[in-house]
């Protein structure tokens, strides 16, 4: 490797050996810097493989100690049909009414509502969650830090709320709800009962369900009628049902 040293002459010289910059009367070598740092390197071998290993070590020991979390999912298909998620507040509206709206704007309205305080207060009544010890212990929570009813209420609403998720893929119909706590089970329980919450409370006019599972032949019938399905009078429950939910 040369060495390069600044002078006053036009042009530098240059060593064969060494590569250097010489400023302010100094002359800089790199190649012998390197093998000082490696020579370093070498001697204290054993020491820098000791911090190394107890780097790791104690990543280990921090992942170990790290209260894992489990996230639960569960999924409501959302039709375009107030009924299918909104309940009982619009269900004295005109079904025309719902005809005449946007889809995308209809869908983010129900990702909405089931994103809603209202309905995480539905869940919390629905599995007792305001004296339920082993929900604030999945929420790393402590229940006598709430000291009256309202406290109470109002954490375990934040909880719910903060640690639940709502989406709907895009042109997907089907809205993925999940709930992630220290507890697998009551994960899965806040998750199932979010989406189960979300269909309860379904109803329009002569109180049939919005869910096309539940439905009569007749009643997807008409509904595929309604909805402008061709072929719907040679297709069986199953496909009606398909058929719509693909519409």
């Amino acid at each position: 490797m040369a060495t390069l040293y600044q002078n006053s002459e036009e042009n530098p010289a240059f060593r064969p050996d060494d590569f250097a910059y010489e400023g302010a009367g100094q002359s800089v070598s790199i190649a012998p810097m390197l093998r000082n740092m490696l020579s370093i390197a070498r001697r204290n071998l054993w020491l820098i493989a000791a911090i190394v290993a107890a780097f790791l070590a104690a990543a280990a020991v921090l992942t170990l100690l790290t209260t894992p979390k489990y996230t639960a999912n569960s999924s409501i298909e959302i039709a375009d049909q107030t009924e299918q998620v909104l309940g009982e507040h619009f269900s004295e509206q005109s079904n025309d009414q719902t005809n005449s709206w946007d889809i995308d704007r209809f869908l983010t309205t129900q990702v909405s509502i089931l994103k809603s305080r209202a309905l995480s207060e539905r869940v919390a009544k629905r599995l007792n969650l305001y004296s339920d010890a082993r929900f604030f212990s999945a929420m790393q929570a402590d229940r006598d830090e709430y000291k009256t009813d309202t406290e109470r209420r109002d954490a375990v609403l934040d909880l719910l709320q903060s640690n639940l998720e709502i989406s709907l893929p895009g042109d997907s119909r089907i809205a993925q709800i999940s709930f992630t706590s220290t507890d697998a089970q009551m994960s899965a329980r806040v998750a199932n009962a979010s989406a189960g919450q979300g269909r309860s409370k379904v109803s329009r006019r002569g109180g049939k369900s919005g869910s096309y599972d539940d439905m009569t032949k007749e009643e997807l019938y008409q509904r595929a009628k309604k909805v402008g399905i061709s072929g719907r009078s040679s297709m069986s429950k199953t496909q009606l049902v398909n058929a719509l939910r693909n519409h």
